[in-house]
């Protein structure tokens, strides 16, 4: 009676700290990453839709990105304006 629900019990909180519960912030991440991809497409969209000038987009989808691939951005834009300037 009260022994097997105790283990149950035991069982069900292992399993959830060991493979539910990083489970689920996986997911939640990998969410987070597809639902920022869509925003960026609609907004660069709209944008496209009003007319706005290519710039104006780019400066708005960027703003959707994280630093790290800002920084990349950044020096590949810089290793070809060197190309250009040599």
């Amino acid at each position: 009676g009260i022994a097997v629900a105790f283990v149950a019990t035991i069982y069900g909180v292992a399993s959830a700290n060991i493979f539910f519960l990083p489970a689920a912030g996986k997911l939640k991440f990998k969410h987070r990453k597809i639902m920022i991809v869509k925003e960026m497409m609609l907004e660069g969209t709209l944008g496209i839709l009003e007319g706005q000038n290519p710039r104006v987009i780019e400066g708005r989808l960027t703003s959707f990105l994280d630093e790290e691939y800002k920084k990349l951005r950044e020096r590949e834009a810089a290793l070809k304006s060197r190309k250009k300037a040599a």
